[in-house]
């Protein structure tokens, strides 16, 4: 409501901002309060593990990624076939054009950050049995789904999840130490450098399809 509201006019860096700082916020609270808020937690999937491809992967992993790829082909139909889906992608586009042509600007984009935090409550289910969460962990789980969402280029949820898989893939790799030991700090100007030359790829083929 405060978002939607209040700050709907305000630009979107300062929204996305707020939003940044109302959730750290909150994570900052309920781990103070809540001792138990960030112990791993089993997956409601069961324990059971299998060789696929020669690595050792878990059920929950196996359906966290089916349940990620059914819900971005709903999605990516939703938003490129549906009157909603049009609805929103204009309001992305310009908020004051969708309010000139009639478009019931705020009912939806209240309903876009509800659905959002029903996603966000979701993927943090899936996260939590796989790694143990702590407030600066939560940061860095921000961090990397942003990272995939720019690799998709905030416009494709197909292209987000392979930017996604392509980046948890080299962080795996390097991380591993499949080439050698690797120190975190060096870890991170590699994934920088992958999402950097993602970036530099995404505004070539922007300005090529221009």
């Amino acid at each position: 409501t405060v978002v939607m509201g209040r700050m709907a006019a305000w630009p979107r860096v300062t929204v996305t901002t707020f939003s940044l700082g109302a959730m750290l916020l909150v994570a900052g609270i309920a781990g103070t309060i809540w001792r138990g808020v960030f112990e791993r937690v089993p997956s409601p999937f069961g324990e059971a593990h299998y060789a696929l491809l020669g690595t050792n992967v878990s059920r929950h992993q196996i359906l966290a990624v089916v349940m990620l790829a059914a819900l971005s082909i709903v999605l990516t139909i939703v938003l490129s076939t549906t009157r909603l889906g049009i609805y929103i992608r204009a309001i992305a586009d310009d908020v004051e054009a969708g309010d000139i042509v009639g478009i019931p600007t705020r009912k939806v984009a209240i309903g876009v950050w509800t659905f959002s935090g029903a996603l966000a409550g979701l993927g943090g289910a899936l996260i939590v049995p796989m790694s143990t969460l702590t407030e600066l962990a939560v940061l860095f789980v921000l961090m990397r789904s942003l990272a995939a969402a720019i690799l998709g280029g905030f416009d494709s949820l197909p292209l987000a999840m392979v930017g996604a898989v392509i980046f948890g893939m080299v962080e795996a790799v390097v991380g591993g130490a499949v080439f050698g030991p690797v120190s975190s700090g060096a870890r991170e100007v590699i994934l920088m450098a992958l999402l950097f030359g993602g970036i530099l790829l995404i505004a070539r083929r922007r300005g090529s399809m221009m």
